[in-house]
C-alpha cells in the first residue's frame, strides 16, 4: 500500500510544484490526469526515490518497478544494464565458461533460468531476441541508442514481465508504441493483479482504469472509477459549484443592496432629527453630543453590514479558488506559399545503416530491406507507415538532411523567387520525439530567444511564450525540468517564434506527452494547415481528424497509398 502524508516538493530554485498531497492509493489500475506541467511525472518519480521529497513523508510497503517517460539516460546502457540484471547475468556466464568463484554464485542468486527469462519477457512485448548483430533483434548486450523509441518502450515494459512485480510505476506508457504494442500492454494491465499508477493521456488506456486521480491546483482528489466516471463527476461537480456561486453572488447582491437602502434609511432619518432640534432651539452642546450619538450609530450600522458582506465575499472567493484552472494554449502554423501538386523532394534507392555500436556511425546494417523511392508532392497530408523500429524517424532525419543517406539520394525541387529571381530552398520544420530543437542547458526565455525570427522583439517573445502558458514566473526555468507536456508546448512555441512558412512540417508522434486539452489545441492547428505534411502516429483519431490523405508504406519500398485505404 502506498500512502503519501503531507508530500511537498520543489524543484531547486524553482517555486514550490506539489504542496501537502495526501493519499491512500488503493490495489488496482489507477490513472494519473492532469494539466502539462502540475507534477505528475514528478510525483511518479518521488514515489520511486529517484527524487527526494522537499517536506512529507512517502510510505511505500512493497518494492515497485518503474517505468519513466523519457529514455534519454539510458542511452549508453545495454538492455541487460537498463533491466538491472547485467550482474546477474554476467556471473551466470562466467559460472558457464568454468568460472566457479563463490562471489559468482552469490551474485547470480540461483537465477539459473535468467537467460531464459529474459528471451521470453522480450519476446512477450514484440523484441526478437538473439544475436547483437542480426538484423531487427535485440540481445543483452545492445545499446539502448541503438533502438527506435517504440523499442526503447518495450524493453522497458519487458522487465514488468521479467520481474513480476506487484507494484508498478508507469509514466505514459504508450508513447511510441505502435497499436499492437498498445495492445499488448492493455491485455498485461487487464492481466494484473498487483497495484498499479499510471501517468497517461491514452484515452484507450484511461478507459480501462479502476480508478483516476485528479491533480490539480486544489491538490489530489481521487475517484472510484475509469476515465469515463470522472468526467461524469466533474461535469456534475462543476455544475454544483456554479449553482453555488450563482446562489452567492445574488446573496452579494442582495445585501450589498440591503446596506445600500438601511444607510439612505439611515441618512435621512439624521437629518430629519437634526432638523428637529434646530427648530426646537436646542442648546448648541446638546445638539452636537445628540449629532454624535447618530453618528456613532451610522458607524455601527456600517460595521454590522461590512462584516456580513466581508463573509459572503470570503464565501465566494473560496468557492472561485475551487474551481479548476482552464488554460490553453495557441498554436498557429502559417500556409506554406508553394503551388499545391509540385513535386518538393524526389527519393530514389534510399537507404540508411546504424553500426553494432552505441553511437550510430553509418556503413552497417540497412534499415530498410527494400529501399525507398517516393516523391512528395506540395500539398500533401503523409502519414509514415511501419511498426515500431521500421525507421520512421531515421526517415525523417534524412529528409531533414540531419542524416546523409548510405544509399541512393534526394532530389530537392526548389522554388523560383518572382521578384529576385533565384531560387528559393525548401523550407522544412521539424518535430521530432526527442525534442531536439531544445537545449536542457538554457531557461525557457533564452531558448525562445534562440530561435526568434529577427524581427521579433523580446517583448514580442514574451508574449508568445504566455499564449503557450509560459508566464513570466517561468521563465528562468531551466529547460532540463520541464515534464514532457511542457516541453512540447516550448517546442510548438519556438516553432511559432520562426515565423516560417513551412514548405514541409514534419510531426514525429506528436500526441505524446500532450494532455487532452491541449491535443485539442494542436490537433485544430494542425487541422487547418495548408501545405505539406509528413507524420508519425500511432493515434488514428487524431490522424482521422487531422485530414491525413496518403499513407507512405515504409515497409514496401516507398509506396504511396490512399489513408483511407
Amino acid at each position: 500500500m502506498l500512502h503519501l502524508d503531507q508530500l511537498t516538493y520543489s524543484h531547486p530554485n524553482c517555486p514550490v510544484l506539489l504542496k501537502d498531497l495526501n493519499l491512500s492509493l488503493p490495489p488496482g489500475l489507477t490513472g494519473v490526469v492532469g494539466a502539462n506541467g502540475s507534477g505528475k511525472s514528478t510525483l511518479l518519480q518521488l514515489i520511486a526515490g529517484k527524487l527526494q521529497p522537499t517536506l512529507g513523508k512517502i510510505t511505500c510497503q512493497e518494492p515497485l518497478h518503474y517505468v519513466p517517460q523519457h529514455y534519454g539516460q539510458f542511452d549508453q546502457l545495454t538492455v541487460a544494464e537498463v533491466l538491472e540484471i547485467q550482474p546477474a547475468l554476467q556471473a551466470l556466464y562466467e559460472i558457464l565458461n568454468g568460472n566457479t568463484s563463490p562471489h559468482n554464485f552469490e551474485i547470480l542468486a540461483d537465477q539459473w533460468d535468467l537467460e531464459e527469462r529474459l528471451i521470453i519477457a522480450l519476446n512477450k512485448w514484440g523484441l526478437k531476441s538473439g544475436n547483437i548483430t542480426a538484423q531487427g533483434q535485440v540481445a543483452p548486450g545492445t545499446f539502448l541508442s541503438k533502438l527506435s523509441g517504440g523499442m526503447k518502450t518495450k524493453v522497458l515494459l519487458s522487465g514488468l514481465s521479467l520481474h513480476n512485480p506487484s507494484f508498478i510505476l508507469l509514466d505514459e506508457p504508450t508513447n511510441h508504441l505502435d497499436l499492437e504494442s498498445r495492445s499488448r500492454l492493455y491485455d498485461y494491465l487487464q492481466g494484473f493483479s498487483g497495484t498499479a499508477l499510471i501517468v497517461t493521456h491514452d484515452r484507450a488506456l484511461l478507459d480501462r482504469m479502476q480508478h483516476i486521480l485528479q491533480l490539480d491546483n486544489q491538490g489530489l482528489t481521487l475517484y472510484g472509477g475509469n476515465y469515463d466516471f470522472f468526467l461524469m463527476e466533474q461535469a456534475k461537480h462543476e455544475a454544483a459549484l456554479e449553482r453555488q456561486l450563482s446562489t452567492k453572488s445574488q446573496i452579494l447582491k442582495a445585501a450589498e443592496r440591503t446596506q445600500r437602502q438601511a444607510l439612505e434609511r439611515k441618512q435621512k432619518q439624521d437629518s430629519r432629527g437634526k432638523q428637529k432640534q434646530q427648530k426646537a432651539g436646542l442648546p448648541t452642546i446638546l445638539q452636537h453630543s445628540l449629532q454624535g450619538k447618530a453618528e456613532n450609530s451610522r458607524a455601527d450600522l456600517l460595521e454590522s453590514h461590512h462584516k456580513k458582506l466581508s463573509g459572503i465575499k470570503a464565501d465566494l472567493s473560496e468557492l472561485r479558488n475551487q474551481q479548476r484552472r482552464k488554460e490553453a494554449m495557441r498554436f498557429e502554423v502559417e500556409d506554406s506559399k508553394r503551388p499545391i501538386g509540385k513535386i518538393l523532394l524526389e527519393a530514389t534507392d534510399l537507404n540508411f545503416s546504424y553500426p553494432n555500436h552505441s553511437k550510430p556511425i553509418p556503413g552497417q546494417r540497412p534499415i530498410w530491406s527494400i529501399p525507398l523511392t517516393f516523391k512528395i508532392p506540395s500539398g500533401i497530408r503523409c502519414i509514415i507507415e511501419g511498426k515500431n523500429g521500421s525507421g520512421k524517424s531515421t526517415l525523417f532525419a534524412l529528409i531533414a538532411e540531419k542524416l546523409q543517406p548510405d544509399q541512393g539520394h534526394f532530389r530537392y525541387w526548389n522554388s523560383q523567387d518572382k521578384q529576385i529571381g533565384k531560387p528559393q530552398p525548401l523550407t522544412i520544420l521539424t518535430l521530432d520525439q526527442d525534442y531536439t530543437l531544445i537545449n536542457n542547458n538554457l531557461t525557457i526565455f533564452e531558448q525562445a530567444m534562440s530561435y526568434k525570427s529577427p524581427e521579433c522583439l523580446p517583448s514580442e517573445v514574451g508574449i508568445i511564450l504566455t499564449r503557450f502558458l509560459f508566464t513570466v514566473d517561468y521563465w528562468d526555468r531551466r529547460c532540463l525540468n520541464l515534464s514532457g507536456g511542457e516541453r512540447m508546448r516550448l517546442a510548438l512555441c519556438t516553432l511559432q517564434l520562426r515565423k516560417q512558412a513551412p514548405d514541409i512540417l514534419i510531426l514525429d508522434e506528436p500526441t505524446n506527452n500532450l494532455d487532452l486539452a491541449h491535443l485539442e489545441i494542436l490537433t485544430t492547428a494542425i487541422k487547418s494547415y495548408k501545405g505539406t505534411l509528413l507524420v508519425s502516429s500511432h493515434d488514428i483519431q487524431f490522424l482521422e481528424e487531422i485530414n491525413m490523405t496518403d499513407r507512405l508504406l515504409i515497409n514496401e519500398g516507398g509506396k504511396i497509398v490512399p489513408f483511407a485505404s
